[in-house]
């Protein structure tokens, strides 16, 4: 039951996240003739170069749906059953996404503002799926496909290639301005997911090497409710052994923390650096287990 339950979580994520991708591609990317990359970037340029024999062009879910197809066939021959099937309710959502919401032109005569929109949207959309552990296909299941015939190539980089070949193609057929629009698109995308799946973690690490560690540790537990812990260090040039105090807090109590040190101690050495992630008792916890 509990599989079950958390199957309908992932579901409902995924189902949410492509209407999400849905929104940005037929309210703002493919009206303004804005080529982000990716299978669905691809289908606006079919769209655009079939408008003359199908009115309106081929449907952006029917191009999607179509062009993965054959890249699940490679996905299958090169990594097996599971990889497929793991992207496989990914690819029928964003499919069915993009034919419910209706291709209308939100931000009509303005492509900065379908630039931000679509970007917010299908940044939050990503995320949405890669939360939820899946893929919607396209290039990346066809980069994951190539990566294994090229040993040694970071899979990142044949997808980041074959993206950008799809904007090059978009470059070719809408000319050089909607593609700069879209790559302002492209960073938001990136931004707005890694905001989402990282940011909300992002937290700082402090290390304080300090006599009166004892008393800064227990004035940081004690009033900010944050754990720290020692280290034993040795000073290579002087040869003498120390501790060192480690504690990770939040971006609003780094403040109180470099207050409680100065008061016990002014001439602590202090380092502070920034964490991407931090999980656990005190932090956010994962939106999903695995």
């Amino acid at each position: 039951m509990k599989r079950i339950s958390e199957w309908a979580k992932k579901a409902v994520m995924i189902f949410i996240g492509t209407l999400l991708l849905a929104v940005a591609y037929n309210t703002a990317f493919d009206p303004n003739e804005m080529v982000t990359g990716g299978v669905s970037g691809l289908g606006i340029v079919i769209r655009n170069l079939t408008s003359q024999v199908v009115p309106g062009g081929v449907p952006l879910w029917m191009s999607t749906l179509v062009l993965n197809i054959p890249i699940y066939l490679a996905g299958f021959l090169s990594r097996g059953r599971r990889f497929v099937m793991s992207s496989l309710l990914g690819t029928v959502f964003m499919s069915l996404s993009l034919y419910l919401v209706p291709t209308v032109n939100l931000v009509e005569g303005d492509r900065i503002l379908a630039a931000l929109f679509g970007g917010v949207c299908a940044g939050a959309g990503s995320a949405l799926v890669i939360m939820a552990q899946a893929s919607t296909g396209g290039t990346d299941m066809l980069g994951m496909a190539i990566s294994k015939y090229l040993p040694g190539t970071n899979v990142a980089t044949i997808i980041g290639v074959l993206d950008a070949g799809v904007v090059l193609t978009g470059v070719v057929v809408f000319g050089i301005a909607p593609s700069l629009y879209a790559v302002v698109g492209v960073y938001l995308i990136a931004r707005v997911s890694d905001l989402i799946l990282t940011g909300q973690r992002n937290a700082q690490m402090v290390y304080c090497i300090s006599r009166e560690n004892d008393q800064i540790a227990d004035e940081i537990m004690n009033t900010l409710s944050r754990g720290a812990s020692s280290l034993s260090i040795r000073g290579l040039y002087t040869g003498s052994e120390r501790t060192m105090l480690m504690c990770v807090v939040s971006r609003r109590e780094i403040v109180p923390v470099k207050r409680i040190i100065r008061k016990h101690d002014p001439m602590a050495f202090v380092i502070i650096s920034s964490v991407s992630d931090v999980r656990g008792e005190g932090f956010i916890e994962d939106i999903l287990e695995n």
